[in-house]
């Protein structure tokens, strides 16, 4: 019998192989571990982290709900004034309707009394139309028209109306009118003296002669001042007017005094004839 002559069977082989896989695995498994360890933060540094966050988070917050009480309060406060102030709109709306129903009331009142009124104008027109007394107003406002026309005349003709005052005395009116001067009664207005001397010494004189004869208790003088009786001196204390009416006062006569223009008229009024 033939021996057989080959090797025994071992498994070394595969035994080696398969721990030199298990060894790579387990290589492979570390450095994977060991990457996984080095990528993964710390659980203790991301707790910090997210804690800060919220603690920022929080704060954001209570500052936002801080600012929403305010606006909050503001908004009540607002409502407040605004309910106050529809309250007094209110109040003030009823006052002007109850104003406003009075001044209707108080109109309605006037206008019943205009009405009263205008017809009680209508009857006293239609009695005043046919009163006598109608007609003597219409006549004197026709006197009064013509009056007013005469006066109208008068002031266009430059004359000058003189009505004496009532009293015991008798004026007489001296009018210095260049050339000559001339003393005028009151009852017929015409001239009873003229002194028409061409020096104003003399005319001073000759008037001062013819007025001592006259009674100064009760008679007077009335000077009529034409710019003529005031020239003949820069002086006032020297002009012929200043001087007659100086020796009359120291002769013992009251006098008055008018101013007239040089083209001026004197007449009497109605009222200076007895």
């Amino acid at each position: 019998m033939r021996k057989d002559r080959s090797g025994p069977i071992t498994l070394f082989s595969f035994q080696d192989i398969l721990t030199s896989l298990m060894g790579v695995v387990f290589l492979i498994v570390l450095l994977m571990s060991l990457q996984m360890i080095h990528q993964i933060p710390r659980v203790s540094d991301l707790s910090y982290q997210q804690a800060a966050q919220l603690q920022r988070e929080i704060q954001q917050m209570e500052a936002d709900c801080q600012k929403l009480q305010e606006q909050l309060r503001q908004r009540q406060e607002e409502a407040q004034r605004i309910a106050l102030g529809r309250q007094e709109l209110e109040e003030q709306h009823r006052q002007l309707e109850q104003r406003c129903q009075s001044v209707e009331a108080e109109s309605q009142a006037l206008q019943h009394q205009l009405v009263k009124l205008q017809q009680e104008q209508k009857n006293l027109e239609t009695q005043l139309q046919e009163a006598p007394e109608r007609k003597q107003i219409k006549q004197w406002e026709q006197k009064l028209s013509r009056l007013r026309g005469q006066l109208a005349r008068l002031k266009t003709d430059e004359l000058w109306i003189f009505n004496p005052a009532p009293g015991e005395k008798i004026p007489w009116l001296v009018d210095l009118a260049a050339p000559a001067w001339r003393i005028l009664s009151v009852q017929t207005g015409q001239p009873v003296q003229i002194f028409d001397h061409s020096s104003a010494e003399r005319r001073i004189t000759s008037l001062l002669t013819w007025a001592r004869s006259r009674d100064r208790h009760r008679e007077y003088f009335v000077l009529f001042v034409r710019p003529s009786a005031l020239e003949g001196s820069v002086l006032y204390r020297q002009n012929p007017y200043y001087k007659l009416r100086q020796a009359l006062e120291e002769a013992g006569f009251e006098l008055g005094v008018d101013l007239l223009g040089e083209n001026q008229q004197l007449v009497l009024g109605t009222g200076s004839r007895p």
